[in-house]
């Protein structure tokens, strides 16, 4: 009779079992770098606090007159694809006539603009159309990320985004509904 070595069989099971071993591993990896990714996310995009701020925004936004909703808001978007308003040496400033503009009402210290984007800690400010072209937009790196990361929706509706000094960054989807005179 002849004698089977089982020395051969051995390695061969310990390499199998190794392999095994080795992809279950990298799976396990690869599903807790993504979920440490999308946890990430969500304290970084769209924060619960950045919504409601935003939602202040758009409660201030439909207060405006609708001649400055069209002059100012709608045309600018129009004209320039997106409304950008971001604070730099402690002034706000605009992508429109580079002072502040926005919902001009009255000076500075008066103006109501000012007082929530700085009480809401709001470093940029932007609107675009919900139908926004990335390759159109000339934003920061970091808005465009985000920007590639959320769902676009095409509709006449405009987006607002904010990202604040805490570098978390949250978007809204608002009408700018302006009523034609007849």
């Amino acid at each position: 009779m002849k004698k089977i070595d089982k020395r051969g069989f051995a390695l061969i099971e310990t390499l199998i079992v190794s392999i095994v071993v080795a992809g279950i591993l990298t799976y396990i990896f690869i599903q807790f770098s993504t979920l440490k990714r999308n946890y990430n996310i969500s304290f970084k995009y769209d924060t619960v606090e950045g919504l409601f701020s935003l939602q202040d925004i758009e409660n201030y936004i439909n207060t405006l007159s609708d001649e400055t909703k069209q002059e100012y808001i709608i045309n600018t978007v129009n004209n320039k694809g997106y409304l950008q308003i971001y604070l730099e040496n402690d002034e706000y400033i605009d992508n429109v006539e580079g002072a502040f503009s926005l919902f001009n009402a009255g000076s500075s210290a008066d103006n109501y603009a000012i007082k929530l984007f700085s009480t809401l800690e709001i470093e940029k400010f932007i609107i675009i159309p919900s139908n926004y072209d990335l390759n159109n937009l000339d934003l920061a790196p970091d808005i465009m990320k985000y920007l590639k990361i959320i769902k676009k929706k095409p509709s006449d509706r405009y987006r607002i985004i904010a990202k604040y000094k805490n570098n978390s960054i949250a978007s809204y989807m608002i009408d700018l509904e302006v009523t034609q005179n007849e």
